[in-house]
This record gives structure tokens, sequence and C-alpha cells, in this order.
């Protein structure tokens, strides 16, 4: 789907994000128009042949993340509780697990608008529940003698604990982040504000 065609459309100077599919890109036609200066900023979570991934285009990636756009500790909790409930289903056995989640890290988040732009509080808010520059870190430091594939294939098996937004509540002294923080998945408690 995006191939050089495509991305020859895109604006020069523009940013490229993929947290879908990484075969749905041509990454030798990506890799070519990151040397040209064509697209400035490229932050990929998925990537072709996963986890022996393209070391050209990895290097020159801005971001570079190692498939952990669904890694929320939530997201695996769902999976396995919908998982165990086909099971019982189909095992004709009344479910008697239920998963029981710990508290969020963070439970609450007041942001005060000052004069920041609106992306600047989001930023606040967002970093404080998961700092997307952590995970491509993490991927970027391999250990001695280990590959990349290898570190990828690690990352994925060891991902900390991460919690979604909705789990923690949120609030603002502005309604344009108030309503931002919402449409984000946080939940909003004006109670926040009060204490």
């Amino acid at each position: 789907m995006v191939d050089r065609d495509f991305l020859d459309c895109m604006k020069k100077g523009a940013v490229f994000f993929n947290s879908s599919r990484g075969k749905i890109v041509d990454e030798q036609a990506l890799l070519q128009m990151i040397d040209s200066g064509h697209i400035t900023s490229t932050c990929l979570d998925v990537w072709q042949n996963e986890p022996a991934i393209n070391e050209s285009l990895f290097n020159k990636v801005s971001i570079a993340t190692p498939h952990i756009a669904g890694y929320s500790f939530d997201g695996k909790v769902t999976g396995t509780s919908m998982i165990y409930e086909a099971a019982c289903s189909a095992l004709g056995i009344l479910p008697s697990w239920k998963a029981k989640l710990p508290e969020p890290i963070i439970k609450h988040i007041y942001v005060k608008r000052n004069k920041r732009t609106l992306s600047e509080c989001l930023f606040e808010a967002v970093s404080k529940i998961y700092h997307i520059m952590d995970d491509d870190k993490r991927l970027r430091t391999t250990r001695e003698s280990e590959t990349l594939a290898e570190r990828f294939t690690g990352l994925r098996k060891e991902y900390p604990v991460r919690r979604e937004f909705r789990f923690t509540e949120a609030y603002s002294d502005d309604p344009e982040v108030c309503n931002a923080l919402k449409e984000l998945g946080f939940s909003l408690n004006a109670d926040i504000y009060k204490n």
C-alpha cells in the first residue's frame, strides 16, 4: 500500500508513522525517502520480517519501538480473559476466575494550561503515563553479543507494566484541555482541581 508513489505524494518534510502492519510499507522506498530528506521524521512500531527488522531503516528512523502498540497491561489481561471465557464456554463450564488489575501507578493528573499550547499540555499528561522514548531507548540499547532481533523479541517478552489512560483520572483548568484529555481516553474528574 505504501510504495514509492504513495510516499512521493507526501509533502516534502512530512512525518511518517506506522503502527498498523509492517508489510504495508515498502521499506526500501521509505529508506530512500528518508535519505533524500523528503521525509524528515519517521516513527515505526511495526516492521517487515519481525523480529529480524531492517537495521538500515532502524538506524535512520526518529522513533523505533518493538511492535508494542497493544502491549498495555490491560490489553493483555483483556485478551487473556477473552480466551479463558471462550475456553470455558467451549468446555461447558462456568468461569470461576476473574482478572484482578493492580492500581495504576499514576492515579491522578492535573494539567495546568498556563500559556502553553494544547500539544504541550497533552504531552505532559501522556508522558506521565507512557513516554515513547523509553521504548525507543530500550530497543536501541542492545546488550553485549545480543542481536537486534533478539533485543526486539526480548523487549516484547519483558515489556513493563503500562496501564491504559482510562485508569488515570485527569483534569485541567482549561475546557479545551479537558476535552482533549477525554478524547485521549482519560477519565475526567473535577475533584482533582479541588484538592
